[in-house]
C-alpha cells in the first residue's frame, strides 16, 4: 500500500502579490498568525485532506511542493501559489488543500491585526515505493543451496 506523509515547516517571507510592502508584515510581527489549534492541527488538517493523485502514485512521482500564501488581517488564506513545484498534479493538490484551510488567527503587530505571508513545504512521499520483496527459494537444488530471489 502506498501512503504519503506530509512534512510541514512554516516560514515567513515577503511576497509581493497584490499586497503592498506596507500591507505585508514579516518584520517584528509580535504575534504570528496561527492555524486554529496550532501547527500540529495544521499538519493533521493537511494529512487528512490531501489526496495523493492516482497517476502520480502509479508513476512513483514524489517530491516536496513549496506553497506560498497570505494570511489577511481577517485571518483568511489568500493568494495561494506554488513557489517551487514538483509535478503539476502534486502542485495542484497542495494548492487545493491550502485553499481549503479554515480561517487563521491573524498576526498582530502593535496591537493591530496585520497581513502576513507564509511558505510551507508539503512533502509527497510514498511508503514502500516499488521496493522489491526478498524471498528465499527453499526447494531442493542440485547442491541443496538456498537462493535469495528478488520478486518485483
Amino acid at each position: 500500500m502506498k501512503i504519503f506523509f506530509p512534512f510541514i515547516l512554516i516560514t515567513f517571507s515577503i511576497i509581493n502579490n497584490s499586497y503592498s510592502q506596507a500591507e505585508l508584515n514579516t518584520d517584528s510581527v509580535i504575534k504570528r498568525p496561527e492555524f486554529p489549534g496550532g501547527e500540529n492541527a495544521m499538519m493533521d488538517f493537511i494529512g487528512t485532506n490531501i489526496r495523493y493523485p492516482t497517476y502520480a502514485k502509479e508513476k512513483g512521482i514524489e517530491g516536496k511542493v513549496f506553497i506560498r500564501f497570505i494570511i489577511t488581517k481577517t485571518g483568511k488564506v489568500d493568494s495561494v501559489s506554488v513557489l517551487k513545484g514538483v509535478y503539476s498534479l502534486l502542485d495542484e493538490e497542495a494548492i487545493r488543500v491550502v485553499e481549503k484551510m479554515p480561517d487563521w488567527k491573524p498576526g498582530i503587530k502593535n496591537g493591530k491585526q496585520v497581513t502576513c505571508s507564509f511558505q510551507i513545504p508539503i512533502n509527497f512521499k510514498m511508503k514502500n515505493k516499488h521496493k522489491p520483496e526478498l524471498k528465499y527459494d527453499t526447494s531442493d537444488s542440485a547442491n541443496d543451496i538456498r537462493k535469495m530471489i528478488l520478486f518485483h
